[in-house]
């Protein structure tokens, strides 16, 4: 990538933003929050000079594979629906750290998991149907 691909004062068309300088150009974080990776990319392609350029291709990558994911904040909270993680981390939480996170315990990653997955079937009141499937049916 180098230095920016095109010049910072020269006009950039399409359908994003058209700005006549860097100044005017607008912060790729304000087009992300609204899910305008389009926005984002040109500016990181036009705009940036970065002093490492493996972190901004990196970067441009990462975006133009998650373009579709990346999720537009301001109509999820017009739409009523929730935008924090609030309620993922509480889960996790109660999942995780109330039986893995206790002093001088360490898990591997299939025993976390299986603990995980445990707790998750506890929280879910399916034990039951769980470790006796022919009674839970019956």
């Amino acid at each position: 990538m180098g230095e920016a691909v095109g010049d910072p004062g020269q006009r950039v068309t399409g359908d994003v933003a058209h700005w006549p300088s860097v100044d005017e150009a607008p912060q790729p974080g304000v087009g992300l929050r609204h899910g305008r990776t389009d926005t984002a990319l040109v500016y990181l392609q036009t705009a940036v000079r970065p002093k490492n350029t493996k972190q901004l291709e990196a970067l441009v990558t990462y975006l133009e594979k998650h373009q579709a994911e990346i999720i537009d904040y301001g109509r999820r909270q017009r739409a009523g629906k929730p935008i924090g993680s609030g309620r993922m981390e509480k889960g996790v939480d109660q999942v995780i750290g109330a039986r893995q996170k206790h002093k001088g315990m360490s898990w591997s990653p299939t025993g976390s998991k299986a603990l995980g997955i445990l707790k998750v079937v506890e929280l879910n009141q399916q034990w039951e149907q769980l470790w006796f499937p022919e009674q839970a049916a019956a």
